[in-house]
């Protein structure tokens, strides 16, 4: 009979009928039956599908308290729902929840829990769980590590970005176009433009090729710092590499100039977006306007 109500579960779990489910469930907990990891994992997978985190939790705490061992891909499906939700807090205290009742835990858990902090800007908490990965001899890849920046890039802490990035070289994972981007992010944001355009030099050394939102990146550090000729010198590097222009790109160069009162500068830049069908924002009419004021070019 288990095998029956088993059966019909993991059929509304495929159509993501979680009432369904929960309802199979009640019937096998009001008829007595034996619950095994089949039943468990099924409705688990079935409520975070639904996005019912707080009712996946309290599933996952039965099959602790009745010993009954779920899957990694059921552990990592729970972690994602709270990541879904925004609950990077709930995230941490289900890992922990795992390593108190002795659940092995794999990269994919520790990358969906480092991600869900990187969403919540929680860098710190971020570079613990990396920590973690380590200590328990977990594989480190390109993706947890880029989570972990992004964590640090959202929280504006560059300094340990650049750390991460620096310490991928010495754990053997390549870099990619994402790592280097979130790192070139971070440094823009903290106003750390020669760094944002040393990450982008190390760029044409390696196999990762710079984008749009990389060269935006960088162009906006340049912006941030005064730095016209430098941003200039990016946009340049874009053309050569034909790497194509964005709005954020038009915005950033534009401004970079009008900051520096280069009114002939913005409107060049102005003029070239234009013939290659950037759309200008806002932001790129009154950084041209504000520059034609700067150099009393008001007629």
């Amino acid at each position: 009979i288990s095998l029956a109500y088993n059966a019909s579960m993991i059929a509304c779990e495929r159509v993501g009928a979680w009432e369904g489910a929960l309802r199979l469930f009640s019937v096998m907990a009001k008829n007595r039956m034996e619950f095994d990891t089949t039943a468990f994992s099924t409705l688990i997978r079935a409520l975070d599908k639904g996005e019912e985190w707080r009712k996946a939790l309290q599933f996952f705490t039965m099959s602790v308290q009745r010993r009954v061992k779920l899957a990694a891909i059921t552990l990592n499906a729970t972690l994602g729902a709270f990541k879904t939700g925004g609950e990077w807090k709930n995230a941490m205290c289900f890992v922990s929840m795992m390593a108190r009742s002795r659940i092995e835990s794999d990269s994919i858990a520790f990358r969906t829990a480092i991600s869900a902090m990187a969403e919540s800007s929680e860098w710190v908490k971020a570079l613990e769980y990396l920590s973690l990965t380590a200590l328990r001899n977990l594989e480190l890849d390109v993706i947890v590590i880029n989570s972990a920046i992004s964590a640090c890039e959202a929280g504006c802490a560059w300094e340990e970005a650049l750390r991460l990035l620096s310490d991928m070289s010495e754990s053997k994972v390549e870099s990619d176009t994402i790592t280097f981007n979130t790192t070139i992010s971070a440094c823009e944001k903290g106003g750390e433009w020669t760094s944002a355009l040393q990450l982008l030099n190390m760029m044409s050394l390696g196999k990762a090729e710079p984008n749009a939102i990389t060269c935006s990146a960088a162009i906006s550090a340049c912006e941030k710092g005064s730095e016209w000729e430098k941003a200039l010198g990016v946009f340049e590097v874009m053309v050569q590499s034909e790497v194509e222009s964005n709005t954020i790109t038009c915005n950033a160069s534009i401004s970079a100039c009008e900051k520096s009162g280069e009114w002939e500068k913005s409107w060049y830049l102005f003029r070239l977006f234009s013939q290659d069908k950037v759309e200008a924002s806002t932001i790129s009419f009154n950084a041209t306007i504000s520059a034609f004021e700067k150099g009393g070019e008001w007629e």
